[in-house]
C-alpha cells in the first residue's frame, strides 16, 4: 500500500522501467537470461552429481568442452535439442518439451 492505495505490481513496474530508462523489453530479456544463467548452473551441478568433469562429459558425449561450458552457462538457444537430451540423460535427467497450440498444450515424448 501507498498512501492508503494499492500499488499493482504492472504499475509499480512501469515506474521503475520509466525511471532506469529500461524499456520492457530490454527488461524481458534480461530476466529470461537470468533464468538462463540459473538453469545452467542447476545442469552444472548435475554434471557434478553425475561425477563428471566437463571434459569428461564432452567426451562422453561426443562434444567440445566449449559445447558443455555453453550449456551451463545458460546459452541453450544455440544447442540442438539431441545436444540437450544426451547431456540430461547422461547425467540423470529428462528433457521434457510441450506444445501450445490453439489453447491446446501437449507433451511430445519418444523424441529419439
Amino acid at each position: 500500500m501507498q498512501n492508503g492505495n494499492v500499488v499493482h505490481f504492472d504499475d509499480y513496474l512501469s515506474d521503475v522501467l520509466q525511471e532506469s530508462g529500461i524499456s520492457r523489453e530490454e527488461f524481458s530479456e534480461q530476466v529470461n537470461r537470468l533464468k538462463q544463467q540459473h538453469l545452467g548452473l542447476h545442469l552444472a551441478d548435475l554434471r557434478k552429481t553425475a561425477g563428471f568433469t566437463q571434459k569428461q562429459l564432452a567426451s562422453k558425449l561426443h562434444v567440445t568442452p566449449i559445447r558443455i561450458s555453453q550449456i551451463e552457462n545458460g546459452n541453450l538457444a544455440k544447442q540442438n535439442i539431441s545436444t540437450l537430451t544426451n547431456y540430461l540423460s547422461a547425467v540423470g535427467a529428462d528433457l521434457k518439451l510441450s506444445v501450445s497450440f490453439a489453447g491446446t498444450d501437449f507433451e511430445l515424448t519418444d523424441l529419439n
